[in-house]
C-alpha cells in the first residue's frame, strides 16, 4: 500500500503536471504574487509557455470584459487566508476569451505565514454558454406566455404581472386610476360571416388603435380574451376618464380590413377610483366589465363610466 509519505515531490509535480486542469503556483509571500510554476494543461488552456508566465502575475490573463468585481472579491479573499471559488472570463494569447472557474488555495508554513497560493483553474466555457443560451430561452419562453400572439398586446397572465404594481403605486400615493373594459359589437356576427382571419384582423387593428392611443409609459393595455380588451391607465380622474372613454370610441369605429364596407364598433366600461387599502384590483375589473354591459343594454357603441361615488363622475 503506498500512502502520502512514501510519495516523493518528484513523484507529485509529475502528477500536477499530468493534471487536465490547469494548475498555477503562486509565491504568496511577495506582493505581486509572482508566479513559480504552472503545468501543461495551464499552457495549453491560455496559450502562454512557461517562459511567457513564470515570474507574471495572474493579471495577465484578465482583459476588458474581466468583471472587476469579482476580481475585488478574490483579492479581498486572499488576503484572509480563505480559499476563494469564482468564474472570470479571461484572455488567451491569441486574444480569444474563455469562462474560468479558478479555485485558490493557501499554502500555510508552521508558523501559519501564507507561502504560497495553489490555483486550479477549469474550463467552462461551455458550460456557461449553455447556461447562458437556456436563461435566454426560459425568458423567451416566459415572455411569450405573457404576450398574445394575435395582437402583440399582453395577455392576462401578463396583466397579472404588470397590474399590481401599479395599483399598488395608487393606493400607496392615493392618485386616481381608470380601468377600461373593451368588447367589440356582434364580433361573433363578424367570424360567422367574414370568417376568422377577418375577425382576427379586426383585432389587431384594435390593438394598434388603443396602443396609439394609451401611449404614455404607465398605461397598460392587454388583450383580456376573445374580443376583450382591458386598459388600464394611471393618473385619470373621472373627467380624464370619461374624455379618455370618448376617444376610444370613436378610435375603434373603424371598417372591417378585409371588408371595408362593413365597420365595427365598441362597447366601452370605465372604472375611476383612487384605492384604497381595502379595496381590490380584481373587484375594479369587474366593475369597468359591469360599465361595460351597461353599454350593451344600452344599444352598444357607447361608453359608460363608473365612480366610487356618483358624485366623482
Amino acid at each position: 500500500m503506498v500512502v502520502a509519505a512514501d510519495l516523493s515531490n518528484a513523484v507529485i509535480l509529475k502528477a500536477i503536471d499530468c493534471s487536465n486542469d490547469g494548475i498555477v503556483i503562486t509565491a504568496g509571500n511577495q506582493s505581486n504574487r509572482p508566479i513559480v510554476y504552472v503545468n501543461e494543461a495551464f499552457c495549453r488552456l491560455t496559450g502562454y509557455t512557461r517562459e511567457d508566465i513564470l515570474g507574471q502575475d495572474c493579471r495577465f490573463l484578465q482583459g476588458s470584459h474581466t468583471d472587476q468585481d469579482t476580481l475585488q472579491e478574490l483579492r479581498d479573499t486572499l488576503t484572509t487566508g480563505r480559499s476563494p471559488r469564482v468564474r472570470l472570463l479571461n484572455y488567451r494569447k491569441d486574444g480569444s476569451t474563455f469562462w474560468n472557474e479558478l479555485s485558490v488555495s493557501p499554502v500555510i508554513d508552521k508558523e501559519g505565514n501564507i507561502t504560497h497560493h495553489i490555483g486550479v483553474q477549469k474550463d467552462i466555457t461551455q458550460q456557461v454558454e449553455y447556461e447562458a443560451a437556456l436563461k435566454a430561452l426560459l425568458e423567451q419562453r416566459d415572455e411569450e406566455s405573457r404576450t398574445d400572439p394575435l395582437t402583440g398586446l399582453l395577455n392576462r397572465r401578463g396583466l397579472e404581472t404588470v397590474a399590481p404594481p401599479l395599483w399598488g403605486n395608487a393606493v400607496r400615493t392615493g392618485t386616481w386610476l381608470s380601468l377600461f373594459f373593451v368588447d367589440f359589437d356582434y364580433f361573433k356576427q363578424i367570424n360567422d360571416r367574414h370568417g376568422h382571419p377577418a375577425g382576427d384582423a379586426c383585432l389587431q387593428e384594435a390593438a394598434k388603435r388603443l396602443s396609439a392611443r394609451m401611449s404614455r409609459e404607465s398605461d397598460v393595455v392587454a388583450r383580456y380574451g376573445g374580443e376583450e380588451f382591458l386598459i388600464i391607465a394611471p393618473g385619470l380622474n373621472p373627467t380624464d376618464c370619461r374624455t379618455m372613454a370618448n376617444h376610444l370610441l370613436k378610435d375603434l369605429r373603424f371598417p372591417l380590413p378585409v371588408q371595408p364596407d362593413t365597420h365595427i364598433t365598441a362597447s366601452i366600461g370605465a372604472f375611476c377610483l383612487v384605492p384604497s387599502p381595502k379595496d381590490r384590483l380584481l373587484a375594479a375589473i369587474n366593475k369597468a366589465d359591469l360599465a361595460m354591459y351597461a353599454s350593451k343594454r344600452a344599444g352598444r357603441n357607447q361608453a359608460t363610466v363608473y365612480c366610487t361615488s356618483p358624485t366623482d363622475c
